[in-house]
């Protein structure tokens, strides 16, 4: 639901600065209130319009475009890759020991760790972690995840 907000929103905000910007350019103003009513029918009835879109010429071309420039409108939303990602995170849970686990959730809470003991590098080559520059974070595709397995078993609150 909140991803048709987003579309709704930003149909709303294009309309409203084309309606706003109408004095004489129609050339500007006609394509981007066709874009702006687009993007809020796609909001309110996204199975019904991507339908549509999909009978046109050319529509699955389109409906890639659409797909990617949701993406765009609203990150959250689950990208191609994600669940194995999240069954990754799944699979390798078991596998961790209790020491891991601190560090992952001081990694967690705590953002950039400069050290981390030999555990870290045990959960960089579990895919659980990245190095960047400012040291160890968790990897941000799955950090919803390892959140979640992190309240399960009583680690956060």
């Amino acid at each position: 639901m909140q991803h048709a907000r987003d579309r709704i929103t930003l149909g709303l905000a294009l309309l409203i600065a084309v309606v706003s910007a109408m004095a004489d350019s129609w050339l500007i103003a006609g394509p981007l209130m066709t874009l702006a009513m687009f993007l809020i029918f796609w909001g309110r009835a996204p199975q019904h319009t991507e339908a549509v879109v999909s009978r046109l010429p050319f529509g699955e071309v389109v409906r890639k475009g659409l797909t990617h420039l949701d993406q765009v409108i609203s990150p959250s939303v689950s990208v191609p890759g994600d669940a194995e990602r999240l069954q990754h995170v799944d699979d390798v849970w078991p596998e961790l020991t209790e020491r891991e686990k601190g560090t992952l959730k001081k990694i967690y809470l705590h953002g950039p760790i400069g050290s981390v003991p030999t555990t870290g590098d045990t959960l960089q080559r579990k895919r659980l972690v990245n190095q960047v520059t400012g040291g160890v974070v968790v990897r941000p595709e799955i950090r919803d995840r390892i959140g979640e397995k992190l309240k399960e078993e009583g680690l956060l609150t």
